[in-house]
């Protein structure tokens, strides 16, 4: 048999120091000696550890012996736990190291209440910066919803919506907190002073509560990026520099039908990658439209020491939402195919090249390497010698012929 919980009389300390620090002078502190009569077995049980996990109680039924109602407490350093002490005593409960009163109610948890918003950092940021967006709540908000919308600080006429290429993503509370990172866009707020004041809006989506948070500045990021050592788009590390594409290797093509196929980096809201989209010519009224998107991820082990660079991707197809006929409007043309049971022009098929593969193309020269490898370096070491060399021996033989005529002088 092993005592599984104890309950304990209050102890008054004797030195009253609470040498843990944890708030109290009770037992675990080292000056408490805890005396054998002061202390009585609730129950016991068999058991083969050191430790017992307890009864869970957080439906707030505890009955102790002889069908005594009894209290039913948690503690932060037993989550999901509940620990049943007498009703009617004034006690603390010791189970290993958790300390917990036994002379209070049990504390329901109420409704998520959100009470403070807020950006991290909080100053002017540059566009392509990443911040965090912060909410802090009370109560019940473990695993809850919030969707979160970006609005403009406009002192005429209020908040006013902004339309963003990656807005933030709905976040969940982790306990008491909920966070995410969020790329900063800039968008023009017009007038003399363009660089927009971004506040955000957290709603709960179990109730439709909202906060906002204060006011967020973005500076336009004025300076063009310049290509460093960026081989393929996700090489890229934030929108600005994604879409401006600074190196050009967007520009490469996977797709080679009959259209014309506009191909760039695309930053999808957590990296960069590559997008295709063949615009197509249907003539008549239907006119030119997007037949749909290549979103593919490219990866690569290659490092150019040969001059070309050899990469794989996979792809990913979307038709585009212009590319829906009705068979009345397809009328027997061709390059239109019953696809998903709807009509769609795909006259090459473009969208099964949109797959995965590998392609090889020529690095480029900023990355390639240098002129220089270990045996130009030894070439250069052996020519700095024999200079060294010859401008050494030269002033050694006017120095022998000096002395031969000191000598005949003699």
């Amino acid at each position: 048999m092993c005592r599984i919980w104890a309950c304990l009389e209050r102890l008054h300390c004797r030195d009253n120091i609470d040498n843990d620090l944890d708030g109290y002078t009770d037992c675990a502190d080292l000056d408490c000696a805890v005396d054998s009569e002061e202390l009585y077995v609730i129950f016991e049980r068999s058991c083969s550890g050191t430790t017992q996990t307890p009864e869970n109680c957080l439906d707030g039924s505890c009955i102790g012996e002889n069908g005594i109602n009894t209290w039913c407490h948690t503690s932060p350093e037993y989550p999901g736990l509940g620990f049943c002490c007498p009703e009617e005593s004034n006690l603390e409960l010791n189970f290993t190291s958790a300390y917990i009163s036994c002379n209070a109610p049990i504390i329901e948890l109420g409704p998520c209440n959100l009470i403070n918003a807020y950006w991290n950092p909080d100053t002017d940021i540059e566009a392509g910066n990443s911040v965090g967006l912060f909410v802090e709540g009370e109560g019940n908000c473990n695993g809850k919803t919030l969707s979160i919308e970006i609005v403009e600080s406009d002192d005429l006429s209020g908040d006013d919506e902004v339309t963003l290429s990656s807005p933030p993503s709905n976040m969940n509370f982790v306990g008491l907190m909920a966070s995410q990172s969020w790329a900063t866009e800039w968008v023009s707020e017009g007038g003399s002073n363009p660089d927009p004041e971004y506040k955000f809006i957290a709603t709960l989506l179990e109730d439709g509560a909202e906060i906002k948070s204060g006011e967020l500045k973005v500076l336009e990021h004025t300076e063009e990026p310049i290509c460093g050592t960026e081989t393929l788009c996700k090489d890229y590390l934030t929108p600005t520099s994604c879409e401006f594409d600074a190196c050009h290797v967007g520009n490469s093509s996977v797709i080679e039908g009959l259209c014309n196929t506009t191909t760039q980096c695309e930053w999808n809201g957590t990296g960069c990658s590559k997008e295709e989209e063949p615009i197509c010519d249907l003539g008549g009224t239907l006119g030119s439209i997007s037949i749909g998107t290549c979103n593919y991820e490219e990866d690569t082990e290659d490092d150019c020491e040969d001059g070309y660079l050899t990469y794989n991707w996979t792809g990913e197809w979307d038709w585009s939402l212009e590319n829906n006929f009705t068979e009345a409007e397809v009328n027997g043309r061709e390059g239109f195919f019953l696809l998903d049971g709807v009509w769609r022009y795909n006259p090459n098929s473009d969208y099964e090249e949109c797959d995965e593969g590998s392609n090889l193309l020529a690095c480029p020269a900023h990355i390639e390497l240098s002129f220089f490898n270990w045996i130009n370096i030894v070439i250069i070491i052996l020519v700095i010698g024999l200079v060294y060399y010859f401008l050494n021996k030269k002033p050694s033989k006017v120095n022998s012929k000096k002395s031969k005529k000191s000598k005949l002088k003699k």
